[in-house]
């Protein structure tokens, strides 16, 4: 059972992951004390991801990932030691296992 905090953290990035307008629907919370940062994946391009995908060997980053839109909102300052919370939500509104793919993993851990 999870606490009642964790339980809302996942009901943001729930809400996140049903605004996107992408086949996979992810939405990513970034919590430090309080929710500072959220985001949602969506087929516009940001130059962090293809930066990232070029170090990586990706070639499949198409748009921005729901994990770099909720990190970009806070300061650094205030994301730093912070904690990120991931999901995926199918079309009929189920969770389903998520994690970030191997260039929001090296994001999260520069940012």
């Amino acid at each position: 059972m999870y606490h009642n905090s964790t339980r809302r953290i996942f009901e943001v990035a729930r809400k996140e992951a049903t605004r996107s307008t992408c086949v996979y629907r992810l939405g990513a919370v970034v919590v430090n004390k309080n929710i500072i940062g959220r985001g949602r994946n969506s087929k516009k391009s940001h130059p962090i991801m293809s930066n990232y995908a070029k170090w990586c060997h990706t070639n499949h980053i198409l748009g921005t990932h729901a994990e770099l839109h909720a990190i970009l909102q806070p300061p650094y300052e205030k994301r730093n030691g912070a904690d990120i919370y991931v999901c995926r939500v199918l079309l009929d509104d189920k969770f389903v296992m998520a994690k970030p793919c191997d260039t929001c993993y090296s994001i999260i851990k520069d940012m």
